[in-house]
């Protein structure tokens, strides 16, 4: 039987993401929302009653000083608060406002499915950002340890944290107030 091969450890890495311009406040404003999925039973057509919302009476402001973790067991509405805060669900109840400059980014496990991997890192960033240029983004993409060749390969070659520290680039080239990790 032969030995395994000997662990390979990456060394420690440091990254900054650059600070987006100053916005007033509240950047974001959540005021007396209410939501559920199923607010009606979809085998009686009864209304659910509200006590068995997901989300009740939640209210809460951000502003660029805030620091928040949401935690909470399965099914305790943190992924329905976060899409309610990026717009991809409406209260059914209450109201979220937002700065109109405020740009989130939502990192995920599958953050990097949204690029053409027959691209390299740098082609796809260049797609997403038409208004920067190769270099610029090569030194960018570099402070993620996505250099040279690895740069500019097709990302289908690239490693899935190659993949996901990309996706992190992009997020971070886009000067985003609000990181949401899920």
């Amino acid at each position: 039987m032969e030995a395994p091969e000997p662990v390979k450890i990456e060394a420690l890495w440091r990254f900054s993401i650059p600070n987006p311009e100053p916005l007033g406040r509240p950047i974001i404003s959540i005021d007396d929302v209410w939501f559920d999925y199923t607010a009606v039973d979809e085998n009686t057509g009864s209304k659910k009653p509200k006590e068995g919302w997901i989300l009740q009476e939640v209210n809460f402001g951000v502003d660029l000083e805030s620091r928040i973790g949401i935690l909470g067991p399965n099914g305790a509405g943190k992924s329905t608060l976060l899409n309610l805060i990026m717009d991809r669900l409406t209260p059914i109840k209450g109201s979220i406002s937002r700065n109109g400059n405020l740009r989130i980014g939502h990192f995920t496990q599958h953050s990097a499915d949204k690029f053409d991997l027959q691209l390299s890192a740098v082609e796809n960033m260049l797609n997403a950002f038409e208004d920067s240029d190769d270099q610029g983004i090569r030194s960018f993409l570099g402070k993620f340890q996505i250099q040279g060749t690895d740069a500019i390969k097709p990302m289908m070659m690239l490693s899935g944290g190659q993949k996901s520290r990309v996706a992190f680039a992009s997020l971070a080239y886009r000067k985003t107030y609000l990181f949401f990790v899920s």
